[in-house]
């Protein structure tokens, strides 16, 4: 079929070019819509972004607080010397809730069973055997005799305090301290850390300087005489009894002139605090001086054996 040849008239030249005109406007406003569009999504992922990195930097922030709080709160109260316990309690729990570590009753029971471990019987009761039977030696000599009458009294006092503990454990029934009778210790350990440790010829009783420094030799030598050394405590022994030490004030590295309450002089206080950081030196040790007890018995000809060492 023959198709008509129709001339183009100016008007439908000049529509048609219209609508190609109108149609590209179109074209180019859906692309800059599109296009503003994406910068929107843009700028909104990176406020969204910006946000979330402010949120992180809070939280991290309240976090670092938290910890400065708790560290703060602890430290103030060790050196209140254990005084307003409740007080601190409430400042330590609340601490401890906006570190966000589980419900009350999850973290009372984890506190609860630290602080029953801490209070263990036979992680407690030998070393302050020990240390109450010399200080009443030392207080009956000539030398504790001649005290001037404050440290007298502050000794009388750290003895009394350590046969009170005593009393309480051995009245305890079973292998642990009830709620009562832990509370009960715990205050007592804390007007015992406020009073200071013992003086220096009770401390290098209990824990010879000359012992300590063998037991370092023998073991960093890894000579004879390591070898032949009595069998030494357990290591759980030795870091419950350093630990121990070192919350009764033991092992400061200070002279009496900066503020040692024991008066200790620096080689004695620096045996003392390689001791505490060392558990396995400590542990050397205990072995060591059960070895020289029992060598002395054996050399005196009688009396009864030393009991073995398996804290002190």
């Amino acid at each position: 079929m023959p198709v008509a040849n129709h001339e183009s008239s100016p008007e439908l030249s000049d529509e048609l070019d219209d609508l190609i005109e109108s149609t590209l406007k179109e074209m180019d406003n859906a692309k800059a819509e599109e296009g503003r569009g994406t910068e929107g999504s843009r700028e909104k992922a990176t406020t969204a972004a910006a946000g979330a990195s402010v949120e992180g930097k809070e939280q991290a922030s309240t976090l670092e607080q938290s910890l400065n709080d708790l560290v703060k709160g602890l430290s103030e109260s060790a050196q209140r010397g254990g005084e307003d316990d409740e007080e601190d309690l409430q400042k330590l729990m609340e601490a401890m809730r906006k570190l966000d570590l589980g419900d009350d009753e999850e973290f009372m029971k984890e506190i609860n069973g630290l602080t029953k471990g801490m209070f263990a019987k036979e992680a407690i009761r030998e070393p302050i055997v020990k240390i109450r039977d010399e200080l009443q030696v030392f207080l009956a000599s000539d030398e504790g005799k001649n005290l001037d009458e404050k440290e007298r009294e502050r000794c009388t006092l750290i003895l009394r305090k350590y046969a009170a503990v005593l009393e309480v454990y051995d009245k305890s029934e079973g292998d642990a301290l009830t709620d009562a009778e832990q509370q009960e210790a715990s205050r007592l350990f804390g007007e015992l850390q406020a009073l200071g440790p013992p003086p220096e010829e009770v401390v290098e009783r209990i824990v010879p300087p000359t012992a300590a420094a063998t037991a370092a030799a023998s073991s960093s030598s890894g000579g004879e005489e390591g070898k032949h050394a009595a069998a030494p405590a357990s290591k759980e022994d030795a870091e419950e009894f350093a630990q121990f030490l070192k919350g009764m004030g033991f092992g400061s590295d200070t002279s009496a002139s900066e503020g040692n309450p024991a008066g200790m002089d620096e080689e004695s206080a620096k045996v003392m605090k390689e001791m505490i950081d060392n558990p396995d030196l400590l542990r050397q040790m205990m072995g060591d001086l059960d070895k020289a007890m029992q060598d002395a018995s054996s050399k005196d000809g009688g009396g009864d054996k030393p009991p073995q060492c398996s804290i002190m």
